[in-house]
């Protein structure tokens, strides 16, 4: 991982998935590059977390990242993407704050959905 990355919720979920995106944070945990998640995908994932087990994980993933703030410019920048997306997925707005999170901050965007991303004007990060 060579770039400072925002870590979406999909690749977050892949702690205790196996997912997709298993390799980023495999990389993140090994110390091979600097990652964030914003502070919608902390809430995601305690959301999601379906046991004890993942809430550790989880807890453990946050320790070795840094969480950014929901600023008034973040929100503001995210209603502009879904106005713009114009997008009926309820879910859209949580997906928007992570990429105006990564805007604002000059991070590129790990996920699975790379065509959701790319759409919103996000850089697509690499392993």
């Amino acid at each position: 991982m060579n770039d400072a990355l925002i870590l979406d919720t999909g690749v977050v979920e892949s702690l205790w998935t196996g997912g997709e995106g298993t390799g980023w944070l495999e990389a993140v945990v090994n110390g091979d590059g600097k990652a964030a998640v914003s502070t919608v995908t902390v809430a995601e994932m305690v959301r999601k977390a379906p046991d004890r087990r993942a809430e550790i994980q989880l807890e453990a993933l946050l320790d070795s990242v840094e969480v950014l703030d929901l600023s008034a410019t973040v929100a503001r920048r995210a209603g502009q993407i879904v106005r713009e997306l114009d997008s009926p997925n309820p879910e859209a707005m949580l997906s928007a704050v992570v990429a105006a999170t990564a805007l604002e901050n000059g991070l590129s965007v790990a996920c699975i959905d790379d065509e959701f991303f790319s759409a919103m004007g996000c850089s697509i990060g690499g392993i």
